[in-house]
């Protein structure tokens, strides 16, 4: 497992886009998220 940090964009319809650095592979990859919104606001 590896672990990135980056910042998520969520649209209004719940989905969500973000910039992954480019040493992670195409394909079907299974994230674990943790919300830290209260540190960005």
């Amino acid at each position: 497992m590896k672990s990135i940090q980056t910042i998520a964009t969520v649209t209004g319809d719940d989905k969500i886009t973000l910039q992954l650095p480019p040493d992670i592979p195409p394909g079907e990859h299974q994230p674990l998220m943790r919300d830290a919104f209260d540190k960005l606001h």
